[in-house]
């Protein structure tokens, strides 16, 4: 299958770099490039391959098999900063949001922050706030739901545990780990159910616990999400628009 084509600008983006970086590795054919025209085109997958070759990359940090894994306490001794994940051992950082993804969370948040109060169903919680999984797995999902029965899973610091909702509002530079592995980790931990929410598409893809894996079911604009694990809540995703 043909590997999806960035543009400069977005791949700058993923790699949280200046244009002006991807398009100076360009000339010096550091990564793998197609012109179109007056421009060029990245492929994905060859782009994300051929950085795993380079010493450094464009962001100065070495490729994700050379770097040094970290465990939970050594990441619990790191400055506070949003954002903040250890997936695998790994660092993962994220870049900070554009409006329209934190308007989509923003929207996400009242319906179902309202919703689960007003039939005190346990507890909605807003990113940026860890789920400690295991030694090398903490991830800051954007919106979590706590039953009542496992509130005490809620600590200072995070939560010890799988949320039985967790809410994945997509970026650019966040899709290929909410679309991935935190996807697996969810499932793996116990998660009961998962939305992947598209600002710009404005669909969701609603997952759903089943007894090998998450049983998805695609939503558009102009259908309504009903939560199994919220008792019924139902919202029209026409209304998630900022």
């Amino acid at each position: 299958m043909a590997s999806k084509l960035w543009t400069a600008d977005q791949l700058a983006e993923y790699l949280q770099v200046g244009v002006e970086t991807v398009w100076r590795y360009t000339r010096e054919r550091k990564l793998p490039a197609i012109k179109l025209g007056n421009h060029y085109r990245y492929p994905v997958d060859e782009v994300m391959e051929a950085l795993k070759h380079v010493r450094e990359r464009p962001d100065g940090t070495r490729p994700m098999d050379e770097q040094q894994r970290m465990t939970l306490e050594e990441f619990g001794k790191l400055p506070e900063q949003a954002g903040l994940q250890l997936i695998d051992g790994l660092l993962v950082k994220e870049p900070s949001p554009r409006y329209g993804h934190q308007a989509t969370i923003g929207n996400l948040f009242v319906h179902m922050a309202t919703y689960v109060k007003d039939r005190r169903l346990g507890r909605v919680i807003l990113a940026p706030f860890d789920v400690v999984l295991a030694n090398d797995q903490v991830l800051q999902p954007d919106i979590m739901f706590v039953a009542n029965e496992r509130l005490s899973l809620i600590q200072e610091v995070g939560l010890f545990g799988a949320p039985d909702l967790a809410v994945e509002v997509l970026s650019l530079s966040t899709r290929v780990y909410d679309e991935g592995r935190k996807r697996e980790l969810y499932f793996e931990h116990g998660c009961s159910e998962l939305w992947i929410v598209d600002p710009d598409e404005l669909t969701v893809i609603l997952s759903v616990r089943g007894d090998t894996g998450w049983e998805d079911t695609l939503l558009k604009h102009n259908e309504v999400l009903v939560s199994p694990t919220l008792m019924g809540f139902r919202l029209e995703l026409d209304t998630l628009a900022p």
